[in-house]
């Protein structure tokens, strides 16, 4: 059976263990019986939010009245290659904070989406960035100036030597956590002065197969040479109660 533990709001589960003597003449006798109580342990639940919508607190069974909430920034979308220097995307920031909800009642959940890879079609060679992922005003990981940039050597005027490329390197963002107790960068895309680059890594490790998610979170877009660079994954807010 099921009941509510009123001093912390939680919802506790009865279990009954009973030992029973059984006898040839097929009477038994209950020798003894013992209910214990299980609740569940505090943040050990969780809600994903993989586009924005509105948490409500009054859907959720939160203990101590706190939150242990996660946000991904959305990764940047990977550049068409075209000059003589160009970048993937890179991923987006992190962010982690425990929210007190005890004066909230709803909170404003935004996912940002992946960055649009860049075409040779007039919508501009280099990658878009990622977009902001934030629960309301207390957690926030931002993707600003995550796409991959198309010709970082200025239309072949500047010679592909490791000096220039180490300085356009250095020159390239990542996204960021910028509210929060633990704010991390996320990774930078890789560079190619002929090929395929990979997008930058998503933090946490996201891979579908061991978080229940069907798509990767966060990382930024490949380029794939002389083609439409590959959009950048999106963003994620995930809510412990």
């Amino acid at each position: 059976d099921r009941f509510v533990q009123a001093a912390t709001n939680q919802i506790g589960i009865f279990v009954r263990f009973e030992i029973t003597e059984s006898y040839n003449d097929g009477s038994s006798n209950l020798v003894s019986a013992n209910t214990l109580v299980l609740f569940p342990a505090k943040f050990s639940r969780y809600v994903d939010f993989g586009a924005s919508g509105t948490f409500l607190r009054s859907q959720y069974d939160i203990i101590d009245n706190e939150v242990l909430v996660e946000v991904w920034g959305a990764g940047g979308g990977g550049a068409y290659l075209n000059g003589s220097l160009t970048f993937a995307g890179s991923s987006g920031g992190y962010a982690r904070d425990i929210v007190d909800m005890t004066s909230i009642t709803t909170v404003a959940v935004t996912v940002g989406a992946g960055g649009a890879g860049g075409n040779n079609t007039g919508g501009g060679r280099n990658g878009k960035d990622g977009g902001t992922s934030s629960f309301g005003s207390y957690v926030e990981a931002v993707s600003t100036d995550t796409g991959g940039k198309d010709d970082a050597l200025t239309d072949n005027t500047d010679s592909v030597t490791v000096a220039a490329i180490l300085d356009k390197i250095y020159q390239q963002n990542v996204g960021r956590g910028t509210k929060g107790s633990l704010l991390l960068q996320g990774s930078m895309g890789g560079w190619t002065t002929s090929g395929t680059a990979l997008g930058g890594l998503g933090l946490g490790g996201f891979k579908g197969d061991t978080t229940g998610l069907t798509t990767r979170v966060g990382e930024g877009g490949a380029c794939l040479g002389a083609a439409t660079g590959r959009s950048g994954f999106r963003g994620l807010v995930r809510i412990w109660y």
